[in-house]
């Protein structure tokens, strides 16, 4: 959980390319150590009896992360961090392109194409231009609202423990 958070917050933080991916690295090795872990406690909480079928639900709850996740961080990306969806619209709003010439450029070629028509045509390179679009769009608030899903969820596992817990006993 600890690493996770820290993935997170890293590229929460961040535009500069090998800093997301020594985050999405830490990530992993997060996920690597928690998910066996995972499946061990629900083992060891299960009744012996019931071992198999504690094991099958207990993966319910990721299915419906990952679907919901899916749609709503999709969602999130396209609208508010969307590096390439920025450049374009930067195009058609400050460099008098048309929505559909903008459209037309190649998806690698949009960062190249936004730089080139930076300073009034004189040009900048693509990390002025990225730069630039960070600071105009704040796309780490991906990360907020999606880290804050992740809070109120460990929240809510917290307090659902702590009334079980008192309901065992």
């Amino acid at each position: 959980m600890k690493r996770t958070g820290i993935a997170v917050m890293l590229a929460w933080f961040s535009n500069v390319g090998f800093i997301v991916a020594l985050a999405i690295f830490v990530f992993a090795i997060g996920e690597m150590w928690c998910s066996p872990k995972f499946s061990e406690y629900i083992g060891l909480t299960a009744p012996a009896d019931k071992k198999a079928l504690y094991m099958g639900y207990s993966n319910i709850p990721f299915a419906i992360g990952w679907a919901g996740g899916n749609l709503v961080s999709g969602y999130l990306y396209e609208h508010l961090g969307s590096k390439i969806n920025f450049a374009r619209q930067y195009l058609v709003q400050q460099a008098g392109m048309s929505p559909a010439d903008a459209a037309a450029v190649p998806q690698e070629k949009v960062m190249q194409t936004m730089a080139s028509m930076m300073n009034g045509g004189a040009g900048a390179s693509v990390d002025d231009a990225t730069r630039l679009l960070w600071n105009a769009h704040h796309p780490w608030i991906v990360w907020v609202i999606l880290t804050s899903v992740g809070v109120v969820s460990t929240g809510f596992m917290i307090v659902y423990y702590f009334r079980t817990r008192k309901q065992a006993a």
